[in-house]
């Protein structure tokens, strides 16, 4: 029988990066005592600071990728603790919707479309 899982959104927040191995480390053996093997090219880690700076974290021996940003519940989550990777979009698509309603308005009024 082959069993597949799938987990796409897994977020933990930890304040070491001995801490994030470690529960890594866990996730991992835990997993694969249930036969349940992770991803590693899908695996991503995100440390969220003003300091640009990698996480290096591993499993088997392999770097897992570190992102910049990633979307979480339809909110764009950045790693530098900003959101204004999420505010530009939010607004542009706001502007978008006020003039197709103002034109709506218009061709409602004047009967021209």
């Amino acid at each position: 029988m082959f069993l597949h899982i799938k987990i796409q959104h897994y977020v933990n927040i930890y304040h070491t990066h001995h801490s994030i191995q470690g529960m890594t480390d866990k996730l991992t053996e835990v997993g694969r005592y249930h036969g349940i093997e992770m991803n590693v090219e899908e695996t991503k880690v995100m440390r969220i600071s003003r300091q640009s700076s990698p996480l290096q974290i591993m499993i088997e021996q392999k770097q897992l990728h570190n992102v910049e940003y990633f979307k979480y519940f339809g909110s764009m989550i950045a790693n530098d603790a900003r959101c204004t990777c999420e505010i530009k979009p939010r607004i542009s698509t706001e502007k978008s919707s006020i003039q197709q309603e103002e034109e709506d308005s218009f061709h409602q009024q004047t009967g021209l479309e």
